[in-house]
């Protein structure tokens, strides 16, 4: 049974934990699909994965706006925490959804610094979710020349909605529901991105 936003608490070292109790500001927020601690724990583990046999090459993180941006800022310290050094930090646009509606199938992928400096890095792309996976194949067609090595970590993946091939190397959360999902940066519309949790919103019907 899902917890109410009013059961979550934050991990433990956190900055939210050092803040005044605002759970009362989300009440009637969408119901939790993963708490703060169970992301929080999901966020290090996965550091330690990217983290193991690394060695020293260097690592370019291309974060991809905008729903990626609290998770790609906790992945990153965590990734420092356990001693992984040369990162360098760079922001890719892709719009996909409006509302609850997925769009264009095939995507345009911008650098927000105009030209991606990726040349000799591992690139390892930081996305929010994956569904169908046509912006994650775009993504992987426009970085992929640029790099030494190319790399997925998706937060959620939704390997049940794809239509293409392309598959994220780490995932935080696979989802095996429709359920739309906000909250720690994802958001509905603008909304709900402020919640220090994953929330899930119910699916709007297929046509």
């Amino acid at each position: 049974m899902a917890t109410t936003p009013e059961e979550v608490a934050s991990p433990p070292g956190s900055l939210v934990a050092e803040q005044p109790d605002t759970r009362a500001a989300w009440r009637g927020a969408p119901p939790v699909l993963y708490s703060a601690q169970d992301v929080h724990r999901r966020v290090q583990a996965l550091a330690r994965e990217i983290a193991a046999g690394r060695g020293d090459r260097p690592l370019t993180l291309a974060v991809v706006l905008r729903g990626a941006f609290v998770f790609a800022a906790d992945l990153i310290r965590a990734l420092i925490e356990i001693g992984v050094r040369d990162l360098a930090v760079e922001f890719l646009s892709v719009a996909t959804y409006r509302g609850m509606t997925s769009g264009a199938t095939r995507p345009d992928v911008h650098y927000v610094n105009g030209v991606f400096p990726g040349d000799g890095r591992d690139v390892l792309v930081v996305e929010d979710i994956i569904d169908r996976g046509h912006t994650l194949e775009a993504i992987e067609r426009a970085l992929s020349s640029h790099c030494e090595r190319f790399q997925v970590c998706a937060l959620l993946d939704r390997p049940h909605l794809r239509e293409v091939p392309s598959q994220p190397d780490f995932v935080g959360f696979t989802l095996d529901t429709d359920d739309f999902v906000v909250g720690y940066g994802l958001d509905l519309d603008g909304r709900y991105r402020e919640l220090p949790y994953l929330g899930r919103l119910p699916a709007p019907p297929r046509s």
